[in-house]
């Protein structure tokens, strides 16, 4: 069997994660569509549900078209009744997926790159737009570790995610090596002999 250009799309989960499913995957066919240059809106409605998959056409073939006096191109009726479909309740989701959001916290020994990529992903349900930066480098600051370095940090004015990222990691970095000249120092330390 040949191996399919797309995986199917899945429907599994809460209605957000449904709803980010569909998002992604609609991006990956725009894609395989382009490269493939599907510029019939037929065949490329053809071809998305072929390749989302059968449950998925028989959503599909249920769906009522919630703009039916809009543009009739057979493919942006499809993405137009999918979309609307896959929507979620903004609010509802926004605030539970923005609490989501602000629970989380580094965990031991997490450093803040891998961090700030956790808050990334998170972030994707939350619907920031343009303030993004901004809710990632409050939150890197809220759940700092080092007091001192919060401090200092906040004192800053107008301080960018990338600075908070350049002065929590050099941070990382000293403490680090701190620890390591203590290791060395124990080592090297000289003691009475009994």
């Amino acid at each position: 069997m040949a191996k399919r250009a797309l995986p199917t799309l899945d429907l599994s989960g809460s209605s957000s994660q449904l709803a980010n499913n569909w998002k992604k995957w609609k991006r990956a066919f725009e894609y395989y569509a382009e490269r493939k240059g599907l510029d019939n809106t037929r065949k490329k409605t053809s071809q998305l549900l072929l390749y989302a998959g059968m449950e998925l056409q028989d959503i599909f073939e249920d769906l009522v078209d919630p703009d039916p006096e809009g543009y009739h191109d057979p493919y942006a009726v499809c993405i137009r009744k999918l979309d609307h479909h896959f929507r979620s309740d903004e609010n509802i989701l926004f605030e539970g997926q923005v609490y989501v959001f602000r629970q989380f916290a580094r965990t031991d020994g997490e450093s803040v790159d891998k961090f700030a990529v956790r808050l990334r992903r998170q972030a994707r349900y939350c619907s920031f737009g343009d303030s993004l930066d901004d809710n990632l480098r409050d939150q890197l600051i809220e759940k700092l570790p080092d007091i001192e370095l919060k401090r200092k940090l906040l004192e800053t004015r107008n301080i960018t995610l990338a600075q908070v990222l350049e002065k929590t990691r050099a941070s990382e970095a000293a403490g680090q090596q701190v620890k390591h000249m203590a290791g060395v120092s124990d080592v090297n330390a000289v003691g009475p002999r009994n």
